[in-house]
């Protein structure tokens, strides 16, 4: 299934909100004067995938469909799989050109502190730069009632659309350094043209916590409702909360795949001290 393009940079557009998310369509906007668009998303909603690929019956199934943004229609894939899926069926399958950059999101909801790992925003960033493309993953910001909102006021993605052009076209003209495989960007609620940006650390925080409201039996269908706490003592001047929560600025986090702990611990049984 070999798309054909023109000869502007190659931008792969995913988002794990799926591929009828206004996160997506916001991202189109942000792009499509860029370059050209590989537009690849899972079919239906996958927060929370991280870069899982489920063994699925149906995972490989893509379907062509087309969005609308700015009253221009722009083919689109649809994959019964994960975001991380999507990444890797554009890749090897939709198209044989390599990407200049990956964007994936705009995710509806932030993706900073500890909760990152399971973000499947971030997951599908990581895929991408497993084939040696500069990835972005952007986030909007929204208040914890509004998460699971299924209307979303058009106002609340200017900001964001704004912001991600500005980074696509920092990353095409200059690059990643080596040592980056994913910039992580989450926006402030109600962010304008003039919100500063600040460039971050990943705060330890895990933010999202989840509660459990009262005793159930097990076999009675429930789910964990999502708290943010933040411990003010703790929190790290330079973290991706803090400039996002407390300074109310764009934070910029460049990520790496090293998880490895910089220690002296050992397992050797010889040695006791």
């Amino acid at each position: 299934m070999d798309v054909s393009f023109g000869t502007k940079p190659l931008i792969l557009l995913t988002n794990d909100d799926g591929i009828k998310s206004p996160g997506l369509l916001a991202s189109i906007q942000a792009a499509e004067s860029i370059g050209d668009l590989l537009i690849v998303a899972p079919s239906f909603q996958q927060t929370g995938m991280s870069r899982a690929h489920p063994n699925h019956k149906n995972q490989v199934v893509i379907e062509k469909l087309y969005l609308t943004a700015n009253g221009k229609e722009h083919a689109a894939y649809a994959i019964n799989g994960s975001p991380a899926q999507a990444v890797s069926h554009a890749i090897t399958e939709i198209t044989n050109r390599t990407p200049a950059i990956c964007v994936s999101g705009i995710n509806w909801g932030e993706n900073v502190g500890l909760c990152i790992s399971a973000s499947g925003t971030l997951g599908a960033a990581y895929e991408a730069n497993i084939y040696e493309i500069p990835a972005v993953a952007v986030s909007q910001q929204v208040p914890v009632d509004l998460d699971q909102a299924t209307k979303y006021n058009s106002d609340l993605w200017q900001a964001a659309i704004y912001f991600t052009r500005f980074i696509i076209q920092k990353v095409l003209c200059y690059g990643l350094e080596k040592a980056i495989a994913v910039l992580n960007v989450n926006i402030p609620f109600n962010a304008n043209l003039m919100t500063p940006i600040k460039i971050t650390t990943q705060s330890r925080q895990k933010y999202y916590s989840f509660v459990q409201f009262g005793k159930r039996g097990f076999s009675q269908e429930n789910q964990h409702v999502n708290k943010i706490l933040i411990n003010q003592d703790t929190l790290e001047e330079s973290s991706d909360i803090k400039a996002l929560v407390v300074d109310k600025a764009v934070s910029i986090t460049p990520l790496t795949w090293d998880l490895t702990a910089r220690c002296n611990w050992n397992l050797d049984k010889n040695n006791s001290t």
